[in-house]
C-alpha cells in the first residue's frame, strides 16, 4: 500500500484544518485590510492557532500571501 493510499489519522486531519483555517482567515483579511493592513498575529487569532503554529506553515507574511495566491488560483500549497 502506497503512502498516499493510507487514510489520514487525526494527526494528519488535524494539521489540514489548521491549514485551511489560516488560508481562509488570511484570505479573509488581506481581502478586507489589504496586504499591509494585516499583521500575521490578526491572521493567526483570526484562525484560532497560536503564533508559533502560524509560523510552521508560512515563515513570513510574504509567504503567506504566496500560499493564499497559489489557493485561489486553484494550485496545491505545502502543508
Amino acid at each position: 500500500m502506497d503512502t498516499q493510499d493510507r487514510p489520514v489519522g487525526r494527526r494528519g486531519r488535524a494539521k489540514q484544518d489548521k491549514h485551511e483555517r489560516i488560508m481562509r482567515a488570511a484570505k479573509a483579511l488581506f481581502t478586507h485590510h489589504g496586504i499591509s493592513g494585516v499583521t500575521t498575529q490578526q491572521v493567526a487569532d483570526e484562525a484560532d492557532v497560536a503564533i508559533g503554529t502560524l509560523f510552521l506553515y508560512a515563515a513570513t507574511k510574504a509567504e503567506l500571501l504566496i500560499m493564499v495566491q497559489n489557493m485561489s488560483q486553484g494550485r496545491a500549497s505545502c502543508v
